[in-house]
């Protein structure tokens, strides 16, 4: 995104050429958290943004009216990894911060990739606090698929 945007344009740019109704913002990696590991980055919020005007770009590119905008919420830490979670109280902290950075600017929330349900509990409840409604994707363990990667 920051190295190549106008790739990231003709992407969503592509799936509502094929007729996607939502285009999904590329904000799964960008947290204080994941973030911290960078250096030399741009504020988040600046991030955040950089991602919805991409998208919009993509959208307006091709022609498709009423193409809904949803930004991801990801694991806070490490995708398949419910060993690395945050303290609650910090989760629900950084995900209301996440939510209330983009409540006005896209028409919906992905909690994708969620590998457990203290995670899982901190983005709902951070939704519920900021009065959002959010969709919710749970990924399973390889194993069987039939728990939680955090074997719940």
């Amino acid at each position: 995104m920051l190295e190549q945007p106008e790739l990231v344009a003709e992407v969503h740019r592509d799936f509502c050429e094929a007729g996607a109704g939502v285009a999904c913002l590329n904000t799964y990696a960008i947290t204080h958290t994941r973030l911290a590991r960078g250096t030399g980055l741009p504020p988040i919020g600046s991030l955040l943004n950089n991602a919805r005007d991409l998208a919009q770009q993509g959208v307006e590119a091709s022609g498709r009216s009423g193409t809904a905008l949803v930004t991801s919420l990801p694991p806070l830490v490490a995708s398949y990894r419910p060993d690395t979670q945050l303290p609650l109280e910090q989760a629900i902290q950084e995900y209301r911060e996440l939510i209330e950075l983009q409540a006005e600017n896209v028409d919906g929330f992905l909690a994708e990739t969620i590998p457990s349900i203290a995670e899982a509990t901190a983005v709902l409840t951070a939704a519920d606090q900021a009065g959002v409604r959010i969709m919710l994707g749970l990924t399973v363990a390889d194993e069987d698929g039939e728990l939680l990667r955090s074997g719940e």
